[in-house]
């Protein structure tokens, strides 16, 4: 995922010079740092790892879905940051 991530942050920069991660905490040994480290941009969030939220993505009901799952405030912060 990281090195899929490199390869999208490299193409956004040449769009846009901001670029900035919103890295999913999962259970495995992988910190976000390492994730900013290895695509050579910032973390601006870090969405804690929620099985409920992988099995609404994966039904296809994530606009429905993510307002009850945890990740739903720190999506309202990075949007008022993003809106100033």
């Amino acid at each position: 995922a990281a090195v899929a991530a490199a390869s999208l942050a490299r193409e956004v920069r040449s769009r846009c010079s901001d670029v900035r991660l919103v890295v999913r905490q999962g259970p495995g040994d992988l910190r976000p740092e390492d994730v900013a480290t290895a695509v050579g941009a910032p973390v601006a969030a870090v969405w804690p790892w929620d099985r409920r939220l992988d099995a609404v993505v994966e039904a296809g009901n994530f606009c429905r879905g993510w307002q009850r799952s945890r990740v739903a405030a720190i999506a309202a912060r990075l949007l008022k940051e993003l809106l100033g």
